[in-house]
């Protein structure tokens, strides 16, 4: 019963319901000083959609056993759910923590031979340090925060910082707030003019499209474009230009 409570069936690490109770622990007997790691696989999908959800399991228990390798007896590895998993390390000591991760993603993206398969996979890591009085939950999330930073170049991991926090509230804002531009008419356009030649004669014009958001102000496009090529509201934003 204690084994089915606190361990994952498939990889036998930790699973969520210890790693909940552990970090309460260090919270509260290590006045914070640990180090909280959140590794994500990158593009897991495609091994599960290109290969079989069977292959996808034996992937997720490879990669498990590597790193628990890797943790040994200095760290908790923990499987929450899907293809992350946190780490929880009794030290805030940067140099430790960068060692771990660096150790930790160069055994995860080892090829995997079974099944006449050889498949490779790396993985991205957020890192927090535990250094001031936070819950749990607040440090799981930044935890995480971190790592989606870490995500957007891949195999990498990334400390996490109030600056990530900042940017993350101002893109949710931005995508909240640009789901309603277009119905609330806040973009316009402007012209900026094409010169044909020296003496300035005007060929055609470039349209520039500018956001007024009356939450927001003005949001620069290079601030909402890429996230509106992410979520899907370009279209409905190239409608409005033509």
């Amino acid at each position: 019963l204690h084994q089915q409570a606190n361990f994952d069936k498939l990889t036998q690490l930790a699973n969520r319901y210890f790693f909940d109770n552990t970090l309460v622990h260090e919270q509260v007997h290590n006045q914070n000083h640990y180090t909280l790691m959140c590794v994500d696989l990158d593009n897991f999908k495609y091994i599960n959609d290109r290969f079989g959800r069977h292959i996808g399991d034996k992937t997720l228990q490879i990669v498990a056993k590597r790193l628990s390798d890797c943790c040994n007896s200095i760290a908790l590895p923990v499987r929450t759910g899907g293809d992350e998993f946190f780490v929880v390390l009794q030290s805030n000591v940067r140099d430790t923590s960068s060692a771990l991760a660096r150790n930790i993603l160069d055994v995860i993206q080892k090829p995997m031979n079974f099944e006449n398969l050889q498949l490779s996979i790396t993985a991205s890591i957020g890192i927090y340090h535990a250094d001031q009085h936070v819950e749990p939950q607040t440090a799981e999330i930044y935890a995480e925060i971190a790592m989606f930073e870490a995500k957007k170049l891949r195999n990498r991991y990334c400390f996490f910082d109030k600056g990530l926090a900042e940017q993350l509230h101002s893109r949710v804002d931005i995508e909240t707030e640009l789901k309603h531009a277009i119905d609330r008419e806040e973009f316009y356009l402007t012209y900026q003019p094409q010169i044909a030649n020296k003496e300035g004669t005007v060929k055609g014009v470039e349209v520039l499209i500018r956001w007024q958001s009356k939450k927001l102000g003005m949001v620069p496009p290079d601030s909402f474009i890429p996230i509106a090529e992410e979520t899907g509201l370009i279209a409905s934003i190239g409608e409005f230009v033509i």
